[in-house]
Parts: C-alpha cells; sequence; structure tokens
C-alpha cells in the first residue's frame, strides 16, 4: 500500500498537498485499494507456491520410497529462503517501472510503453537468470556451508531457477498493472497454482524432492499473464 500511497502523490495529488487541501476520492480509493490488493497478491508469489508445496509434497512423499519423507521435505524446504533473497531484484525493479509506464498510458504513447516494457524485460531477465545460474552452480557448496551436509543440493539448483522464472511474472506483472490491467496477472497465478499442486501429485511420487523442484520451471508459462 505504500507504493500506491506514492503513485497517488506523484500522479494525483495537488502541487500544494496538505492534510487541509485532501478530499476523500471514493473512485480513486476504489482504485488504489483494488489494485493494492492485485499488486500485494502478486508480490507473495513465492509464499503462494510454498503453501502449495505444503498441502501437497509431504503427503506425496509417503508413497516415494524414500525412508524419512519429513526429513525429504524439510531439505526441500531449505531452498525457499535462498529464492525469495534472489527476488529482491525483481520486486525492486517492478516497483519502479510502475509509475514511468502508467504516466505514459496516461498520455498514450505507445511507442515508449513498448520501449519501457520491453527494457523492463530484458533488465528482469538478464539479472534473473544471473542470479538462478550463480545459485544453481554454487548450490552445493551454498547446501554444506548453511545446513552442513548436500543432500538438498540437487532440488536446489533446480529450483533456483524458477528465480528466474518468478522475476518474469513480477515484472509482466509490474507491466500490466501499469497498463491497467492488474488482475490478469492474478489470475494466472491461480492457474500456476492449480497446476504446480496437479504435478506435484503426479511427480513427487516418481522422484521424490526433485519431482517436487521440477515443476517449478513450468512457472514460465504464467510470465505471459
Amino acid at each position: 500500500m505504500h507504493f500506491n500511497f506514492f503513485f497517488f502523490l506523484k500522479y494525483h495529488a495537488p502541487a500544494s498537498f496538505t492534510l487541509k487541501a485532501f478530499s476523500f476520492d471514493r473512485s480513486l480509493a476504489r482504485h488504489l485499494l483494488a489494485e493494492g490488493l492485485a499488486f500485494s497478491l502478486l508480490s507473495l508469489s513465492l509464499v503462494a507456491f510454498q503453501f502449495i508445496d505444503a498441502l501437497s509434497v509431504l503427503p506425496s512423499l509417503q508413497h516415494f520410497h524414500g525412508l524419512h519423507p519429513k526429513q525429504d521435505n524439510g531439505v526441500y524446504d531449505r531452498a525457499y529462503p535462498l529464492v525469495q533473497f534472489g527476488m529482491t531484484a525483481a520486486t525492486a525493479l517492478t516497483i519502479s517501472i510502475v509509475p514511468e509506464i502508467a504516466k505514459m498510458v496516461g498520455k498514450r504513447n505507445k511507442d515508449k510503453i513498448r520501449s519501457q516494457a520491453a527494457l523492463a524485460l530484458r533488465v528482469s531477465f538478464v539479472f534473473g537468470a544471473a542470479a538462478a545460474i550463480g545459485l544453481a552452480l554454487i548450490s552445493p557448496e551454498a547446501d554444506h556451508m548453511l545446513f552442513e551436509d548436500e543432500s538438498g543440493a540437487l532440488s536446489l539448483s533446480l529450483m533456483a531457477f524458477s528465480i528466474l522464472t518468478l522475476s518474469m511474472i513480477m515484472t509482466s506483472a509490474g507491466i500490466l498493472q501499469a497498463a491497467h490491467h492488474p488482475w490478469t496477472p492474478v489470475i494466472h497465478l491461480l492457474a500456476g497454482m492449480a497446476l504446480k499442486f496437479v504435478l506435484n501429485i503426479v511427480f513427487v511420487p516418481i522422484a521424490g524432492i526433485t519431482g517436487a523442484a521440477l515443476p517449478r520451471l513450468s512457472l514460465r508459462e504464467s510470465r505471459h499473464g
């Protein structure tokens, strides 16, 4: 919500903004609340998929040939803090591009909108790919340094690439929000969550926690939202 208040101050507030001059605009308030809610939901993308994993991975591990499903599930959960750390740059980029593209949408400057959107996606891809490849390459060392063994290195290296897909999703969501389509990426997020649940049920009994990490790579399809 702090982002939406900043957006209001920058583009809607009068030059000499004071509390006395402030008048409540219900239409603007609804607009800010709706877009703020959509942006907040998209910011929780990683948490949403973690919730799906919590519902489906452990029960599915009961059918895998592993002897310690709870321990395996704990090993799989190691990757989330590192992936979240890699998402920081994408979130910052999204927050920075929305006001500028929204300003261009208001001026109906389609060429600049396309140019800025393409630039944002390229920058997001470069940063996301660098973070994903870097984390995948150092996953055995990172796993050993943080957890004193390398049992989760393979699943961590696979989940590292979700940094790239989630970065593209967040940037695409920011562009759509600026273009006044804030709920389109939310719908795609819900579809991705349903797909992740189904793929977990299919792959985890076959390949264990590696099977849980593989479906995260399918998140790339959600970025087209």
